[in-house]
């Protein structure tokens, strides 16, 4: 990260990243990536006009956005002090040499930040999931079964013997992937289930199922998987069924549905830039008393 940063900066570019969260945009996967947009600035560009500074007559440090306000805005919030740095300082101890550890060193970078003329500030941010879906998991996963709220997301871990299965707090994450391992499965607590006749109605939407320890495990079918995303149009439904994929290529075409989605997004930024000009990209965050930052 920090020579990719260092040469970006060397080459004469303001950069700005940040790590987006599909979860935060009513797509059904805890995927987090890396963005990272810059723009040639003049050579006479003070560091000030973008970022971290300490203003005149005031003891607050700001860091200023250019790119990613929109998110800042919205799904995103910054978290914590920002901190600063310089880019070749951090290459010159990071540099892997003979007899030198890095096991366990920490990287100085958080999800948030930025870089210009060799030195960087960078933030934590948190992610806030869309409150809103169309369906509840209960409706989509088992309808008209009591307590569908209980339904939860389930992520398998490991590749040999036996794997054991957790349930995310979350209730829609880690549910749609690119590969047969991840598949959208889902669980919902064993005392839930009655009867025999209350277990087909769990599984209608399932083409895989399991009993392991106190939780009834299933996956949903291709079909039933797009109304996780926020309304699911009909003609994605009938182009999933007519393409001749087998089960597990339909997955994969699922489970890439999420990177277009984020792409929109950051999208959306560079087009809110565009619309408002260089000179009126003046969107900071303070830092207040408290340690924590606020949108001017």
């Amino acid at each position: 990260m920090a020579s990719i940063l260092k040469a970006l900066t060397d080459a004469g570019y303001y950069v700005e990243w940040c790590v987006v969260n599909s979860l935060s945009y009513k797509i059904p996967q805890d995927r987090q990536r890396l963005f990272l947009l810059a723009t040639r600035v003049s050579t006479g560009a003070r560091q000030d006009q973008f970022w971290w500074s300490s203003c005149s007559g005031s003891n607050k440090p700001r860091i200023g956005s250019v790119f990613f306000h929109p998110l800042l805005r919205s799904s995103c919030k910054p978290k914590g002090a920002a901190r600063e740095g310089v880019l070749s300082k951090v290459i010159k101890e990071t540099e892997p040499l003979i007899g030198r550890s890095l096991v366990g060193r920490a990287m100085p970078f958080a999800k948030y930040g930025q870089a210009f003329k060799d030195n960087f500030a960078t933030c934590e941010v948190t992610h806030h999931s869309s409150p809103y879906y169309h369906m509840s998991l209960g409706e989509i996963c088992c309808p008209g079964i009591n307590g569908g709220d209980a339904v939860r997301s389930v992520r398998y871990w490991g590749h040999t013997g036996t794997t054991i299965p957790y349930s995310k707090t979350a209730p829609v994450s880690h549910c749609i992937g690119t590969n047969i391992g991840a598949g959208p499965t889902f669980c919902i607590p064993m005392s839930m289930i009655t009867t025999t006749q209350l277990e087909r109605k769990v599984l209608s939407f399932a083409n895989w199922s399991r009993r392991q320890g106190e939780l009834l495990i299933f996956r949903l079918t291709p079909e039933r998987s797009l109304l996780l995303f926020d309304k699911a149009p009909a003609a994605l439904i009938d182009g999933l069924a007519a393409s001749g994929a087998g089960i597990t290529k339909q997955y994969v075409l699922i489970g890439n549905m999420v990177a277009p989605s984020v792409a929109e997004v950051v999208g959306n930024c560079l087009s809110e830039v565009a619309r408002l000009g260089e000179s009126n990209l003046a969107c900071q965050l303070y830092k207040n008393d408290r340690g924590d930052f606020k949108l001017q």
